[in-house]
């Protein structure tokens, strides 16, 4: 990301942003150090926003401040990740059962749209952006159910499970977890919520186990 890019929007935000999809990427990696003055230097920015960048990160569990060792990616342990993929269980059952009454042609329309681009990039195999159109697929959920509150909470744990994902995933685990997905998928088309709740359950459970 260009410094024209950094300026589009307040700085800090977008600071935030480009670090995030660096970490995603694999540019950055889990227990990197990260020097708050080689990031302004390189993005041509004062220290503050940068300094920013990473209390934004650090409120989400991205980055975390260690003694002696400045700013690092977080390394985010199998266990904590669990508890993480437990949370995110609850969140995705509760916004699958609160959208129900509010499923209409639209939300409908615009759920086709979104699967029909995870379906792209499962096909060309571009597991970053495969695992981005996931994470947006069930956002719509949480959209459709209109709770400010899950919306945020999802937000916060998708950002460290798409990390995640992103360190762990190969292209068979993303074969596993879309044909897992894809019956949730039919049972949304097929309007049997019920089902689709026990259907997302099981994926996002088996989502982190060994391939």
């Amino acid at each position: 990301m260009v410094k024209s890019k950094v300026l589009d929007n307040p700085l800090p935000i977008q600071i935030a942003e480009l670090l995030l999809y660096r970490i995603f990427s694999g540019e950055l990696v889990q227990g990197q150090r990260l020097k708050e003055s080689e990031i302004a230097q390189e993005l041509q920015v004062s220290h503050a926003p940068v300094r920013e960048a990473f209390y934004i990160l650090q409120k989400d569990n991205i980055l975390e401040r260690l003694p002696r060792r400045g700013v690092t990616v977080r390394t985010i342990s199998d266990e904590e990740l669990n508890d993480y993929i437990e949370i995110l269980v609850v969140l995705l059952r509760k916004a699958v059962k609160d959208c129900e009454d509010k499923w209409n042609a639209d939300v409908h329309d615009e759920f086709e749209r979104r699967v029909k681009i995870l379906q792209i990039y499962h096909d060309k195999m571009q597991i970053l952006n495969y695992i981005t159109s996931a994470e947006d697929l069930l956002r719509l959920f949480f959209e459709a159910s209109k709770n400010t509150a899950s919306v945020r909470f999802y937000s916060q744990i998708a950002m460290i499970t798409k990390v995640a994902a992103q360190t762990k995933w190969t292209p068979n685990k993303i074969n596993q977890y879309h044909q897992s997905l894809r019956k949730f998928i039919k049972s949304i088309e097929e309007l049997n919520f019920e089902l689709a709740i026990e259907e997302i359950t099981e994926t996002t459970f088996s989502s982190f186990l060994p391939s």
